[in-house]
């Protein structure tokens, strides 16, 4: 059964590649755009300064208190109290920073998929100043 399956196979190939075979005339992008947009670092350029616009300016512009509280609570694994200690500040502050954190992005640091775009987002920001 395999032999049989194998020889189709080849006798399929054989006739793709006798009956016509595509050429660079043939060739067609999957959208009607230029070539360029089909580049995939031209799309990343524009996630990159979106995430950048939406989530780390706004955060920079709030001064570091808030960018220094994310990035410690992520550290430090979603927890208040360590990010409490290691900031010198109430837990209750922290609570208070994230709240604002959350309203000032859309992003909830305590949900997974919030967590890991305020991570991308400071970080990727955080190269973009360099």
């Amino acid at each position: 059964m395999k032999r049989w399956a194998l020889g189709a196979a080849l006798v399929v190939t054989a006739a793709i590649g006798i009956s016509g075979s595509a050429g660079a005339a043939t060739f067609r992008w999957a959208n009607d755009a230029d070539s360029n947009s089909m580049d995939p670092y031209a799309r990343q350029e524009t996630f990159l300064l979106s995430f950048d616009s939406n989530i780390y300016e706004p955060l920079v512009r709030r001064g570091t208190a808030l960018l220094d509280t994310v990035m410690t609570y992520l550290e430090q694994g979603n927890s208040l109290e360590a990010t409490a200690r290691l900031l010198f500040v109430h837990a209750n502050t922290v609570r208070y920073r994230l709240r604002r954190v959350s309203e000032l992005t859309g992003a909830v640091p305590g949900d997974g998929r919030g967590g890991f775009s305020l991570w991308v987002a400071v970080v990727f920001g955080r190269l973009a100043a360099k």
